[in-house]
């Protein structure tokens, strides 16, 4: 069988049909270290640039962080992208898979990594924030109609390094997993989380109040569950990519 590896194409064909989204901080090019990012290419085909216009808004990239390999670096103040406005995570789907490799600066503060909404319960849309504040190392992670949310609080194993996140919905539960160890799991409610909010990296949406201190190397985002070996597969290749510890 021949094999292939996730990050060295740009769009596996056996994931094309359901990947929305994906962001590579090792595929940027034309940048130096320290210079701000926008846009920061979507590697899917689908045209879904992370971008900011304000510069001074932009995060900046940073080379050699994890071995030889760069990352996008916020700066917890008021840095951020957008994907657009965010029903295109929503709509026509009632299941979906986001990958996360990230890195906390600041463990003691709250932290939004990924955000369609501040808060889905009273809002439509889904968020993945890191709660450093009051909430001792937790992976909070949300999915809501604006009435209700289903919601995902889990202790980290560690604060500090880099990690890979994963958080799915698949008709039956919502899940989360850090590294490969499972993070919470609660009832799938299939609510509808379309929003015309803006999907934001590293900041709240849409009213930015939550800022990420910390670092985004990777992050893709395809819309269909996926089995547990498919789940694995793919995690591994990002530990081995980023050099994180993955545990079966």
């Amino acid at each position: 069988m021949k094999k292939w590896n996730w990050w060295r194409i740009a769009k596996p064909d056996r994931y094309a049909s359901i990947l929305l989204d994906w962001q590579s901080a090792e595929r940027v090019t034309g940048l130096s270290d320290g210079n701000t990012v926008s846009p920061w290419a979507d590697l899917s085909g689908n045209g879904r640039d992370a971008t900011q216009a304000t510069d001074s808004l932009r995060p900046t990239y940073q080379t050699s962080e994890l071995g030889t390999l760069p990352v996008i670096r916020f700066d917890g103040t008021d840095d951020y992208l957008e994907l657009g406005a965010a029903g295109w995570l929503a709509e026509g789907t009632t299941t979906f898979s986001i990958f996360v490799v990230y890195r906390i600066t600041q463990t003691t503060a709250e932290n939004m990594l990924l955000s369609s909404s501040g808060n889905p319960a009273t809002a439509a849309g889904a968020f993945i924030d890191y709660r450093g504040d009051t909430a001792n190392d937790q992976m909070d992670s949300r999915v809501g109609n604006g009435t209700s949310a289903d919601s995902l609080s889990t202790n980290t194993t560690s604060a500090s390094g880099t990690h890979i996140y994963v958080f799915q919905r698949d008709g039956t539960n919502v899940e989360g997993w850090i590294d490969g160890t499972a993070a919470g799991s609660v009832t799938d409610n299939a609510l509808n989380f379309n929003t015309t909010n803006q999907l934001r990296m590293g900041a709240q949406s849409p009213t930015a109040g939550v800022y990420l201190n910390g670092d985004l190397a990777e992050i893709f985002i395809l819309g269909a569950s996926l089995n547990i070996d498919t789940r694995h597969h793919l995690s591994r290749q990002l530990g081995r990519k980023w050099r994180i510890a993955y545990t079966l």
